[in-house]
């Protein structure tokens, strides 16, 4: 192999290849997972990433393009794009030596040790199964705006996923951990009937990254037990987690006896203030902040440490025609809801103090979210 390439072109593809790398690389059972496999051949260069749960194959097509000779090498992704990143040059280019590549410009020369290529595992892109098509949007607002919903460590893995479910011209993206529940819908006109699958919740997060500035169509393709997304010069390919999500349309409350209006930002800032005398534990249930509307109108957020206690008076933006109130919630899962939405006001909705309460904004009834009161 022998190429030379604009740095930071080839740069950026070592990027977008690099987020199907492993976080951890200690519990990487073959190591040559952490690595890119890169090919050159008819003027083009493929690089390919893969781990157990992400694998990503991206195009490099570009007038600065140069192979000289063409091969196939497995060079260690992050000491590849770091070297890459350390050059100063326009050009680099970068030379196979037997087990070595050799990367130089003009004043700067690195040697990168290879694995061997027959040991980097196959992996397939296959454009099989239901091809549906549409924006990036999608899949961008539901790692915003449902994803944090998501479990991070759960004995049932399908909590740890974004569901993906499509009936009657209705996508529908929800996420829940057991104690809260985020759900969207979007209008789409897809060329399939229904759908129903589920991603994991980091899958997506990285996707929506590679899709931060991209706003066109993308082509999925559901297979069974996986997932490919095609867009640009890349395909990201996941797996999809197993077993049945449940049944949202059971699980939101539909009558409530009372409801409260705010604004959300005079809210949100409450939160905050109180967050500081919560007592924390990686967002567990003694994240946690009493909710209570008083006699007099007034709704009062407390909270209570080691360190003291923080009190915050919030006025409702409506007039409450409700009685007293009090329950507690996790602090972090309220700010988490309020913070998704997009509306200058918002209501919590209520049925008696130990169900679940319903957020969302006032004016738009597709994106809400469910938390389930803690209890004393």
């Amino acid at each position: 192999m022998h190429f030379i390439i604009n740095k930071e072109v080839l740069l950026n593809s070592l990027l977008i290849a690099s987020k199907a790398l492993p976080s951890n690389t200690n519990v990487v059972v073959n190591r040559s997972l952490v690595c890119i496999k890169i090919q050159a051949k008819n003027n083009t260069l493929t690089l390919i990433a893969n781990s157990s749960e992400i694998a990503i194959l991206t195009v490099v097509k570009d007038d600065s393009l140069l192979i000289k000779e063409e091969n196939t090498i497995v060079a260690p992704g992050k000491s590849l794009i770091e070297m890459i990143r350390k050059i100063d040059d326009i050009l680099v280019e970068l030379l196979l030596l037997e087990n070595q590549l050799l990367i130089k410009s003009h004043n700067l020369e690195y040697k990168l040790n290879l694995f061997n290529v027959e040991d980097y595992p196959e992996v397939e892109f296959l454009e099989v199964g239901n091809k549906i098509i549409f924006n990036a949007s999608v899949i961008k607002n539901s790692s915003k705006e449902v994803g944090f919903s998501a479990a991070t460590i759960d004995k049932r893995p399908l909590y740890q996923g974004i569901n993906f479910k499509y009936n009657n011209g209705i996508l529908v993206n929800s996420a829940t951990d057991g104690f809260r529940l985020s759900t969207k819908n979007t209008p789409l006109n897809l060329a399939v009937a229904s759908l129903d699958f589920t991603i994991p919740s980091k899958s997506i997060d990285e996707l929506a990254r590679l899709l931060d500035y991209y706003n066109e169509d993308i082509e999925v393709f559901v297979d069974r037990n996986s997932v490919l997304f095609k867009f640009q010069n890349t395909m990201f390919r996941t797996r999809l987690l197993e077993g049945v999500f449940p049944d949202i349309a059971k699980i939101i409350p539909t009558n409530f006896n009372f409801e409260l209006y705010f604004l959300r930002e005079d809210i949100l800032r409450a939160i905050d203030r109180v967050s500081i005398t919560s007592t924390k534990d990686n967002g567990s249930r003694l994240n946690q902040v009493d909710f209570k509307v008083r006699l007099d109108k007034v709704v009062e957020l407390s909270a209570i440490n080691e360190a003291g206690s923080s009190k915050q008076e919030v006025i409702p933006s409506r007039e409450i025609v409700a009685k007293q109130i009090e329950m507690l919630l996790n602090l972090k899962y309220l700010s988490d809801a309020l913070r998704s939405l997009a509306g200058q006001e918002i209501v919590v909705c209520f049925v008696d103090v130990r169900r679940p309460i319903v957020i969302k904004d006032v004016n738009n009834d597709d994106l809400l979210h469910i938390i389930i009161p803690l209890t004393n």
